[in-house]
């Protein structure tokens, strides 16, 4: 039976209730027959409906009832396949994805600050993120599919994604904003979508001039003078934008935590910008101010404890100074315009506060001894792997049952929170599908770790740390032959979670187009 008819069955039951499903009534003998324009028209539509493949149907209704993070991606990928080849039910897809994603639970994507371990809750969060299932970063997805199909729609959408809503961090935050994907999406929008008549109006620039207007995070220095640099404007447009610019570095009033992170590299972008302006003819001196008291706010505010020891930082930080100092302030357009260098007042903290907290994994007795354990599994005596005729050993196989039962009685309680335990027993169940060599063992303990994941209260409490493990499954699927990938795709399918059960239906229905088109 093909998914579609199955499918149509398991929701035709959901809906209406085994109860409610009655045989059609036989046809009445002089029932008056629709008119001929009707029956026209009703066929035009049924006609129209074929088109649309039947499988894809079902996938994209199976795809609206999951958490809308991952509502959005299914319907994503689902317009971007080779399944869907008619245009207006892309464009129909792709809008409603964009829709969806307004309803996920983290609205931008974040990634963790240097110096804290991968094992840890903010390095596993901060992978999470990695997944681009934040509504930032899904609807500005939705949108560069819709480029590739409708221009001017793609503009439409993206203007709608809300202002940025970005608030000072404290020292003891861990993880900050990434909006590198969304300045790239606001840079191909005003490089693609408007024409010829419209960016002789200057709309283009006034488009990006807005968003630029808006900045008001260290984070967002960056990303926003790139899209400067991207655009092909005229000196007159040029200054337009960088005066903006200007004027928003001034008003930043950010934190140390946002502006002491290294891939903010504020003079990296800063230093080409001041260089397009004294090439094309435009004052940069408004620029070059703004940027020393941006500098100086920041440098002289208060400081977090982690950035101001951490001799990576100072190096940083005495480099760009000096570069500052040096190079960038004597670029001036007149030449003849004083900016001051930096002092070491102007560099000296008003306060050294707090560090970031990272929760570090491992620590507990419980997870210590398992992942012990299962070290022990991988490794022999002498420091090698051992090989799949030595895991045949009646010891090898005692310590593997013994670990198995263990695991199975670990329970959250034994950790701080349900998120630690949960990422802790993920990479056990992946250590072990790694070391247990194929067979009915190794089967059980994938059905095992798709029953946890499926029972996990983080797939409703925080769906993007449940699908940083979920999709190590789903990925199994893809790198595998078959039987081996038949048997993942047929655990995810009887898994007691909706969201899996989608996922292994695309791995079966998207994939398997992409090996058609070969």
């Amino acid at each position: 039976m093909r998914f579609g008819s199955l499918f149509g069955i398991q929701l035709l039951v959901l809906v209406t209730g085994l109860g409610s499903w009655q045989q059609p009534s036989p046809k009445v003998e002089h029932e008056q027959q629709p008119p001929l324009e009707v029956k026209r028209t009703t066929q035009a539509a049924l006609e129209s409906k074929g088109r649309r493949d039947e499988d894809i149907q079902a996938l994209t209704v199976y795809a609206r009832m999951a958490p809308p993070e991952f509502a959005a991606d299914a319907l994503i990928r689902i317009a971007e396949s080779r399944r869907v080849k008619d245009q207006k039910w892309k464009c129909e897809l792709l809008e409603e994805a964009f829709q969806v994603a307004a309803r996920v639970q983290n609205p931008t994507k974040r990634t963790v600050v240097p110096g804290g371990a991968i094992d840890t809750r903010s390095g596993y969060l901060s992978n999470a993120y990695r997944l681009n299932l934040d509504a930032v970063s899904l609807r500005c997805q939705a949108v560069k599919a819709m480029l590739a199909i409708d221009k001017r729609k793609a503009r439409k959408l993206f203007v709608e994604i809300p202002k940025l809503e970005l608030h000072p961090l404290n020292c003891e935050d861990s993880l900050v904003c990434d909006l590198s994907g969304f300045y790239e999406t606001l840079s191909t929008i005003a490089l693609t979508t408007f024409s010829l008549k419209e960016m002789r109006r200057d709309e283009h620039v006034r488009f990006v001039d807005l968003y630029i207007e808006g900045i008001v995070s260290p984070v967002q220095i960056e990303p926003a003078a790139k899209v400067i640099l991207s655009l092909k404007t005229s000196p007159s447009q040029l200054g337009v934008l960088v005066h903006t610019f200007s004027a928003a570095l001034r008003r930043i009033s950010g934190d140390d935590r946002s502006f002491s992170v290294p891939w903010v590299s504020p003079v990296a972008v800063i230093d080409p910008l001041v260089r397009t302006c004294n090439d094309n003819g435009v004052s940069a001196d408004e620029l070059l101010e703004s940027f020393r008291e941006y500098l100086v706010k920041h440098f002289s505010a208060n400081r977090c404890a982690d950035t101001a020891s951490r001799t990576q930082q100072r190096s940083m930080e005495s480099n760009l100074i000096d570069y500052f100092n040096n190079h960038l302030r004597l670029a001036t357009y007149s030449r003849t315009k004083l900016i001051l260098p930096l002092s070491e007042d102007d560099t000296k903290p008003a306060k050294i506060e707090g560090v970031a907290v990272y929760d570090p994994y491992w620590k507990s007795s419980k997870a210590k001894s398992l992942l012990w354990r299962l070290q022990k599994l991988r490794f022999a005596s002498n420091g090698k792997n051992f090989t799949d005729g030595e895991k045949e050993e009646p010891e090898w196989r005692w310590q593997l049952s013994q670990l198995l039962i263990d695991l199975t009685s670990w329970n959250k309680a034994d950790e701080n929170s349900e998120a630690d335990y949960f990422h802790q027993k993920s990479i056990l169940y992946y250590g072990l599908l790694e070391v247990v060599p194929q067979g009915s063992t190794r089967d059980d303990v994938l059905s095992d770790f798709i029953g946890f994941l499926s029972d996990s209260n983080l797939q409703k409490d925080s769906p993007i740390e449940w699908f940083l493990h979920a999709k190590y499954i789903v990925d199994m699927a893809r790198s595998f032959q078959n039987p081996e990938r038949s048997k993942v795709i047929e655990a995810l399918n009887h898994s007691r979670s909706a969201t899996l059960y989608l996922y292994a239906q695309m791995e079966v229905l998207l994939t398997e187009s992409k090996q058609e088109v070969r």
